[in-house]
């Protein structure tokens, strides 16, 4: 079951980046997860779980 969220979280990491290279809106939440923006990182958070993940450039 992570396994899966954890791909859930990467997919939905890449559709935030995608938002701020549009220069469209966050939301606060997305796919189930909480989102936070700190300059190039996005972190996800779902119940006690948190993912990390940053642009690549």
């Amino acid at each position: 079951m992570l396994y899966r969220e954890k791909g859930v979280a990467e997919r939905t990491a890449d559709g935030v980046f995608m938002r701020l290279e549009a220069k469209q809106p966050i939301p606060e939440f997305l796919n189930g997860f909480e989102i936070s923006v700190e300059g190039s990182k996005v972190h996800l958070r779902k119940q006690e779980r948190e993912y990390e993940f940053e642009v690549e450039k």
